[in-house]
C-alpha cells in the first residue's frame, strides 16, 4: 500500500469520525430528553400518602403549618413552578389553602412551615384573604384537599402577594409543561373557628 493510499484511509477516517460523533451525541442527548420527558412528574408527602389523612399538625386542629411536600421527575424545559392546594368540596367549590408562584426549578421540596421568601418564591392569597399556609378546617364531614404542582415555561409570572388562585390559574394559561398532584383529605376533631381577623357570614363555606 502506497503513502498516498494510506493517507486516503486516514483521511476517510477522521472524515467518518467528524460525522459521526456528533450524530452521537446528538442521537444520545435526544435518548436522555425523551427519557426524562416520558418519566411521571411525582408529587408526595412525607407526612402522609395520596388519598390519606392529613395529620392535624398542618390543620386548624393544631398547628396550622405547612406540610413537607417532596417532588421528582420535573419535566424538561421547566424555568419554575408553581403550587395550588384547594379544597373542591367546600360549598362554593375550590376553596384556596395555598397559592405559591416563581419558585425555582431547581427546587426539589418544601419543607414543613418553609419559608417561601427564602426561596424567591411568592405566596399569594387563599380564600382566607391572607397570604401563606391556611390548613384544612371544614365545618362538617370529610373534606378533600388537592395539591397541584405546575411546571411552568416561564421563569417569572408577574403576580403579586395579591394573587389569588384564579389570578394564578389565569397568568399560567399557555404556559404549563406538566402537571403533578398529591391528594389528602380531613375532618375537623373539634368544632374551632379560623382566627383571621375576618368575619364570615357561613361558615360552612370554609374548607
Amino acid at each position: 500500500m502506497t503513502n498516498r493510499n494510506i493517507l486516503k484511509l486516514v483521511s476517510l477516517f477522521f472524515l467518518s469520525a467528524s460525522l459521526f460523533f456528533p450524530v452521537e451525541a446528538i442521537r444520545r442527548r435526544r435518548s436522555r430528553d425523551y427519557k426524562q420527558s416520558h418519566m411521571t412528574f411525582e408529587l408526595l408527602s412525607p407526612s402522609f400518602a395520596n388519598n390519606s389523612t392529613i395529620p392535624s399538625m398542618y390543620t386548624c386542629d393544631g398547628m396550622d403549618v405547612s406540610p413537607p411536600l417532596r417532588w421528582s421527575n420535573v419535566p424538561p424545559g421547566t424555568q419554575s413552578l408553581a403550587l395550588i392546594v384547594d379544597d373542591p368540596d367546600a360549598r362554593g367549590g375550590h376553596w384556596a389553602h395555598w397559592v405559591l408562584f416563581n419558585l425555582p426549578p431547581t427546587m426539589k421540596e418544601l419543607t414543613k412551615g418553609v419559608d417561601i421568601a427564602f426561596y424567591g418564591g411568592v405566596e399569594g392569597t387563599t380564600n382566607w384573604k391572607i397570604p401563606g399556609w391556611g390548613g384544612p378546617c371544614p365545618p362538617i364531614k370529610k373534606h378533600r384537599y388537592i395539591f397541584k404542582l405546575y411546571a411552568l415555561r416561564t421563569k417569572r409570572l408577574r403576580l403579586s402577594p395579591k394573587a389569588t388562585r384564579a389570578d394564578l390559574l389565569r397568568a399560567m394559561q399557555g404556559k404549563v409543561i406538566g402537571t403533578a398532584t398529591l391528594i389528602g383529605t380531613y375532618q375537623k376533631t373539634r368544632k374551632k373557628e379560623r382566627k383571621t381577623g375576618i368575619t364570615y357570614q357561613l361558615s360552612q363555606q370554609k374548607g
